[in-house]
């Protein structure tokens, strides 16, 4: 569902955004034009390079970092053979959360699978355990098509929405940020939290 950002101005924003997005733009051989219509950004890029792709920053995630939505970004439009792409980070706590979604990835770095649970098991030393952020790139061909796929037992399970996605055979190309992602809104306490970072 969108957003309306009305608590600061857009133009400023987009600015602050592109400034952060020229080293990972630059690595990833896109050339993109920003333009500002009616105090809203547009991003427009290459065709031949890259299809157009949408990022979802859910509203549970206030701190997120423009870094991190414009590498989550640049990875979509690396990874061909993926339709979603999407970030996590190492954490070695909350490993028992609910609330923590934890994902698993395979050696090219796509999601084998996303879960409330502890995963993977650490029956033996030395595992690295990946919470998942809640921010989405979205090939926009397959967003319009996501919404037809049926829900997958999986995804019933585990109130995962993404589990749909690997469930009918796509894939979700993973960011692992180096340093840790701020937490999202999960609980009450958490709100307070961030309501007193933006008083």
């Amino acid at each position: 569902m969108p957003i309306q950002v009305t608590a600061f101005n857009v133009t400023e924003l987009l600015r602050e955004v592109t400034t952060e997005l020229e080293p990972i733009i630059a690595k990833s051989g896109l050339k993109v034009e920003t333009k500002v219509a009616s105090d809203m950004p547009a991003i427009r890029s290459d065709r031949q390079k890259v299809k157009q792709i949408v990022v979802n920053l859910q509203g549970d995630e206030p701190l997120m970092t423009p870094a991190l939505i414009g590498q989550v970004a640049a990875l979509l439009a690396k990874k061909k053979d993926a339709v979603v792409s999407t970030a996590c980070h190492a954490i070695h706590d909350a490993l028992d959360n609910p609330n923590v979604v934890k994902v698993v990835l395979d050696h090219e770095g796509y999601a084998l699978y996303f879960s409330r649970s502890q995963i993977p098991f650490p029956r033996e030393p030395g595992g690295v355990c990946y919470r998942h952020a809640g921010i989405y790139g979205y090939r926009v061909g397959f967003l319009k098509k996501f919404s037809s796929l049926e829900q997958s037992p999986l995804e019933r399970a585990e109130a995962l929405e993404q589990l749909r996605v690997l469930w009918h055979g796509f894939r979700i190309a993973v960011a692992v940020s180096e340093t840790e992602i701020p937490p999202g809104v999960d609980t009450p306490q958490d709100l307070e939290a961030v309501r007193k970072m933006f008083s």
